[in-house]
């Protein structure tokens, strides 16, 4: 695998509207994170549809729980139109180390494994509690080989 795009990205805190829910991790004995994740974006999209709302971006943010194993998923669209069905979930924003996934979905994992696996733990990046990202913007199609999706783990250097 050739070494991915990595860029350094200062996320603004920002209100978004979405939807959410728990999934098991790959890790775990009784993962669920491959239907659990993409029924989300689904319940997503029929709400986005059915409001006739057009975002050019959308975020996921993930997050730990209090249960061993499990993690919080928020599928969301930056938007300042109130609609039936999407909960504002506050992002506070930061300092974010990213990864661009070029190529389909189903290699995500490939990038997902080098980028927390390799490239982090060697890095001066030091990762902090808080939300991981997934950035959605224009140049993504989960069909094509050419779609681009970034990855982005909240952090500080030295201290800051």
């Amino acid at each position: 695998m050739t070494s991915p795009k990595i860029e350094d990205y200062i996320l603004p805190p920002q209100i978004l509207l979405g939807v959410s829910t728990t999934f098991r991790g790959a890790l775990e004995e009784d993962a669920n994170y491959e239907t659990a994740v993409p029924a989300l974006w689904r319940q997503l999209d029929d709400i986005v549809s059915a409001n006739d709302l057009q975002p050019l971006r959308r975020v996921g943010l993930m997050s730990l729980t209090e249960t061993l194993g499990v993690m919080r998923y928020d599928a969301c669209i930056p938007t300042t139109v109130e609609c039936p069905g999407l909960s504002p979930i506050s992002f506070p924003g930061g300092r974010y180390i990213c990864v661009e996934h070029e190529g389909l979905l189903s290699d995500l994992a490939t990038t997902v494994r080098w980028f927390y696996g390799e490239y982090l733990p060697t890095s001066s990046y030091e990762v902090v509690d808080g939300y991981h990202v997934e950035l959605y913007d224009p140049r993504f199609n989960p069909t094509s080989p050419a779609s681009i999706m970034t990855i982005g783990a909240p952090y500080r250097v030295g201290g800051s």
